[in-house]
């Protein structure tokens, strides 16, 4: 078989060809032609690799061995799970969450430390860094609850306490249709139901006073509370009936010794408090 022969490569010019370097190629195209790689030996071949010691990814350009090598690392390291369709639970080992660990090994106060949250911590934390809550959550206030119920009786809220007579024009609140008042005068404490609408609404209360068994005395007042041009209650005026002395009942009449009524004036009593008990219908 012949034997390569390097190519020479100091050829000058002036240097002539002659029949030895015909040899010298033919020689070296023939060895060429015996030695070459045919597709069949490529895909033959065998290769020769060692594992990689890590997973690695396969970088842009490999060599052919390398690049074997890092692929058995990768295939090394999958276990048996990597190849389950499902995972039962023989499946998994001793590192695995059950019922007896939750058991023994629960989170109890001696493990939280000073980070977690405390009762202490909760209760330390201002109203003001509260954020999201309807109006009542802060005020107490049952008017402002949404959807009421009728509350027959029980506390209300104070519209107005003061002092006023019947020509004072503006206690302040708005009369609403519908809704029960306690009126306390200065004669005695009554109740009424306002009606009318939003835009004009009257409160119409009825006060008993001075009632004695003893010398057959007794009287009632009618309040009225209406709302005025600024859209507030005003005091409308009063109307009152007192009985002075016996009254008998013969023949479904009524005998009095003596009786006088009023309206408004000066004889209409004061106002000193208004309160508002609830939605009536």
């Amino acid at each position: 078989m012949a034997e390569w022969q390097e190519p020479k490569t100091d050829y000058t010019a002036e240097a002539q060809v002659t029949p030895s370097i015909f040899n010298t190629l033919g020689e070296n195209e023939r060895y060429l032609q015996e030695k070459k790689i045919t597709t069949e030996q490529v895909q033959d071949a065998s290769i020769t690799s060692t594992q990689y010691g890590t997973r690695t990814n396969i970088s842009g350009t490999e060599v052919l061995k390398v690049c074997i090598g890092k692929i058995r690392k990768w295939f090394a390291d999958l276990k048996a799970l990597a190849f389950k369709s499902t995972v039962g639970t023989s499946d998994i080992d001793n590192y695995a969450v059950t019922s007896s660990k939750l058991g023994t090994n629960s989170v109890t106060t001696a493990k939280i430390n000073a980070n977690a949250v405390t009762d202490a911590k909760i209760n330390s934390v201002s109203a003001s860094k509260v954020t999201g809550l309807h109006k009542v959550a802060t005020s107490g206030d049952y008017n402002d609850l949404k959807n009421k119920p009728n509350i027959g009786g029980g506390s209300g809220t104070v519209v107005f306490n003061g002092s006023v007579n019947y020509w004072d024009s503006d206690l302040g609140f708005k009369i609403k249709a519908g809704y029960r008042y306690v009126v306390e005068t200065s004669d005695g404490v009554g109740e009424g139901i306002a009606y009318g609408d939003s835009s004009y609404a009257q409160i119409r209360a009825i006060i008993p006073s001075e009632s004695y068994g003893a010398d057959g005395t007794f009287g009632i007042t009618v309040v009225c509370l209406a709302t005025g041009h600024n859209g507030t209650a005003k005091y409308h005026g009063a109307g009152g009936v007192h009985v002075e002395g016996g009254v008998d009942f013969e023949d479904n009449s009524i005998n009095v010794d003596g009786c006088y009524g009023y309206i408004s004036g000066s004889l209409a009593p004061t106002i000193k408090k208004v309160i508002e008990i609830g939605k009536a219908y």
